[in-house]
């Protein structure tokens, strides 16, 4: 049993011993043949290499490198001949400053892969110089930079061939640079289907001549440029902004185009930086007072536009001055005129002149725009005086020739008159509408118009200017009549009696008054106690006819003497023979009463008869006598009864 433990422990000693051997023996074969496996990392033509640099010196003219990992390489590869490099999917990284290929002289190609990590003065992923030509097939350029073409520079030959981009290469400072590309150079095109920026010196020549299998696009490094049929073109206009800054002031009236002096553009083209092309722009909107809103339209190089708005502060125009417009005939004004008459027809008027320029006529009224005339047209020297047109706190001054009334009198403008005898008579009634300033001198034919008796009288007027500041002197001479009116007509009427007559306004002094009495030539029948004693027959007469209807006449009959203290009634007896009563009061031995025509008016003076009174004074006496009878029955009577 023992013998059987031994032998295993034996035999796990010599496993572990052959163990130990293969490990220590085979590790360096092992690793050899690994790396036997990865140090292949280019092949030149058929030949595989396991450094990049053992390639490049296998690289030799008309032969192609090909990369069969990605490479980090630490100096720039320079080409002088012709070759291709074929990335084969992979990339190409420079690890110092310098640029990851030159190609100095010759033809390079290269294809299927990426170019990138350079960092030059100048091409920093690839320099191709004057006599150098250098062809991009399907692969990238990317991740360089240099100042001038920091992708690609080239004062060579470069022609892009399929899906070749050349992009996201800078300058160091943030800003694009791709491919930089010397005057007159073209990039040489082949169905090229990729992107590519380009900085471009002459931007009058095409940079690429584009064919139809070419369908990638090119954009510009400098973003003031798009690119457009293998040429830079500016880049269009996108926004545009605009500052308005006026230190004087802008009215309604203020044309746009003068705002243009006061107002910057500046714009944003489609790449998001300024438009630095010259701007034009126009102005467009209305402007009023306050705040006003100016469209700003402005036109880039290329004939797009863009648009944006500045407020402009608009000011009510200010009354400055007024002007004082004469017409060509001054209207006349006198001085009770008033200021009105001075801009009525063919007159003054009156032109405001605005701080804007502007001149408008000024209309009447109290407003802002408004005029009122101050004045006064009887304080002048030498004829003329001074009128002040305002309007609002601006005044103007105008001198005026004030006219003195030249009266034009006529036969027509002259009144016949009347008066009542012994009144006053006013020469001014003959002319009753005459100015202050002229008086009227009337004269009649027998002298003067004081104490003249009743009559009609001819008379001469003449005036005389008594205001000869305002007034011109009057010289005509005209003829009227005066007629002197009677106060009261009278008539002697039989022996004791008479009569008179008066008329409110007075009588003509062709009247005359006839009363004559004619009681035993008219049979007069009263009913009653009453008894004609006198009948008068009454005429107002004008060259022996009767006036039929003068008007209200005041008659006033003088009774006879023996009829003091007797009732009187006074009637009118009219042509039938009846009798009107007239309602007349007594005063003494005068009856007034009214009439409205004498045209042989009859009336009758009628008294009570001495039987009726007589009879009337017995009645009395007899119911006096019966009464005093009945007065002392009673007497006795009362007194009996007392007795008792």
């Amino acid at each position: 049993m023992l013998m059987k433990h031994a032998m295993i422990k034996y035999a796990l000693a010599a496993v572990c011993a052959l163990l130990f051997a293969g490990a220590l023996f085979g590790a360096p074969f092992a690793m050899r043949v690994s790396a036997d496996e990865i140090q292949h990392v280019a092949k030149v033509e058929e030949i595989e290499y396991s450094t990049f640099e053992e390639a490049l010196t296998a690289w030799t003219n008309d032969s192609t490198l090909m990369l069969l990992e990605n490479i980090e390489v630490e100096t720039t590869v320079e080409v002088t001949e012709s070759k291709t490099l074929d990335l084969n999917q992979h990339t190409l990284t420079l690890k110092s400053e310098a640029s990851a290929m030159k190609v100095s002289s010759g033809t390079l190609t290269v294809k299927n892969g990426t170019i990138t990590g350079g960092n030059a003065s100048q091409g920093g992923g690839i320099y191709v110089d004057v006599l150098g030509e250098l062809t991009l097939e399907n692969c990238t350029v990317s991740g360089n930079t240099a100042p001038q073409g920091g992708g690609v520079f080239v004062t060579g030959t470069l022609t892009l061939v399929g899906d070749t981009v050349v992009e996201n290469n800078t300058d160091g400072n943030g800003n694009a640079s791709n491919i930089f590309l010397s005057p007159r150079n073209k990039i040489l095109l082949n169905n090229f289907t990729g992107r590519a920026g380009v900085t471009v010196i002459s931007e009058s020549e095409p940079f690429a001549d584009i064919g139809e299998g070419d369908t990638g696009t090119f954009f510009s490094d400098d973003k003031k440029f798009v690119t457009e049929d293998g040429k830079l073109k500016t880049a269009p206009l996108d926004t545009v902004t605009a500052v308005y800054e006026n230190e004087g002031k802008v009215f309604p009236s203020t044309p746009l185009e003068e705002l243009k002096q006061f107002i910057t553009v500046s714009g944003v083209n489609v790449n998001g930086i300024a438009y630095t092309k010259q701007l034009t722009f126009e102005l467009s909107g209305t402007l009023a007072v306050g705040t006003s809103a100016i469209t700003v339209t402005a036109t880039g190089e290329g004939g797009e536009t863009a648009q944006t708005e500045v407020s402009v502060e608009v000011s009510k125009p200010t009354l400055q001055a007024i002007e004082v417009v004469a017409p060509e005939l001054q209207p006349k004004v006198y001085f009770d005129s008033p200021l009105s008459s001075l801009t009525g027809e063919g007159g003054y008027t009156f032109k405001g002149i605005y701080d804007d320029g502007s001149r408008k006529f000024l209309s009447a009224g109290t407003g802002e725009d408004e005029y009122t005339l101050e004045g006064d047209f009887t304080k002048r020297t030498e004829g003329k005086t001074t009128v002040t047109v305002r309007a609002g706190s601006v005044t103007q001054t105008f001198e005026v020739e004030v006219s003195k009334y030249a009266l034009s009198l006529s036969q027509a403008d002259i009144q016949e008159i009347m008066t009542l005898e012994g009144e006053p008579v006013s020469p001014r009634a003959f002319a009753p509408t005459l100015p202050a300033g002229l008086d009227v001198i009337a004269v009649a034919k027998e002298g003067a118009l004081s104490a003249l008796p009743p009559g009609v009288y001819e008379v001469k007027i003449s005036f005389a200017v008594t205001d000869a500041e305002n007034y011109e002197e009057v010289t005509t001479q005209f003829t009227t009549h005066l007629t002197v009116l009677r106060k009261a007509l009278s008539a002697t009427a039989g022996k004791e009696g008479s009569c008179s007559v008066e008329k409110e306004g007075g009588l003509l002094p062709a009247w005359s008054l006839s009363a004559e009495e004619i009681t035993n030539a008219v049979t007069v029948n009263i009913e009653g106690s009453l008894e004609a004693h006198a009948v008068y027959e009454l005429t107002l007469e004008e060259g022996g006819m009767a006036v039929e209807e003068p008007g209200p006449l005041t008659v006033r009959l003088t009774l006879e003497e023996d009829l003091k203290g007797e009732d009187v009634t006074l009637y009118l007896l009219r042509a039938d023979g009846s009798l009107v009563k007239v309602d007349a009061t007594r005063e003494e031995n005068d009856l007034l009463f009214t009439a409205d025509s004498l045209a042989h008016a009859r009336y009758v003076v009628a008294v009570e008869t001495a039987s009726q009174v007589y009879l009337i004074l017995s009645i009395v006496f007899g119911v006096a006598c019966v009464l005093g009878a009945a007065a002392v029955i009673t007497y006795l009577a009362v007194k009996r009864k007392r007795g008792k």
